[in-house]
């Protein structure tokens, strides 16, 4: 494991941005993180030799195959374990306006949830006050996701200064 604790800023950063056709790692060993797509490992797990793939591919094909040989990977939640549906639904459950309330509860009752969502928090001005939300759930998760993998960090995320965990 690397001496220098990840920045939960960072972990959070990964998290916001996760990418629908990859799988996103925490190299323990650098605390770099590494995206691998399915498509990635399956040319990894193929046999065949890295230099008969582009330069630009064959840092990622080495940590496709260290990932499935290795313990120095872990994989961040995907998107089905942080549920961003979910979250958009505690939100609209923690405003206290029953109006907007029911307004982003229909937007995300059917096709389009999420566009739809988006589009009533921004018209009403709330395009700010989401993200701070979204943001605080993220971070609880990628908190819980380091401690649960024994992962030391720094809780760069409080506004009061920084903190060891």
């Amino acid at each position: 494991m690397s001496d220098k604790p990840i920045s939960l800023r960072d972990v959070v950063g990964e998290l916001s941005m996760l990418p629908e056709e990859a799988h996103v790692y925490l190299d323990k060993v650098t605390g770099t993180f590494i995206g691998i797509t399915d498509s990635q490992f399956a040319a990894a797990e193929s046999g065949e030799p890295l230099d008969a793939h582009p330069d630009w591919e064959r840092d990622i094909l080495a940590a496709a195959r260290e990932v499935e040989t290795t313990g120095r990977y872990v994989a961040l939640p995907d998107s089905s374990q942080i549920n961003e549906f979910n979250i958009m639904e505690r939100y609209c459950y923690s405003l206290d306006d029953l109006g907007l309330r029911d307004e982003l509860l229909r937007a995300i009752s059917g096709r389009g949830a999420f566009r739809m969502f988006r589009d009533v928090v921004r018209r009403h001005g709330l395009l700010e006050t989401w993200y701070v939300y979204r943001d605080e759930a993220l971070t609880e998760i990628a908190r819980s996701w380091l401690q649960d993998n024994g992962i030391s960090f720094i809780d760069d995320m409080v506004s009061d200064g920084t903190k060891d965990t």
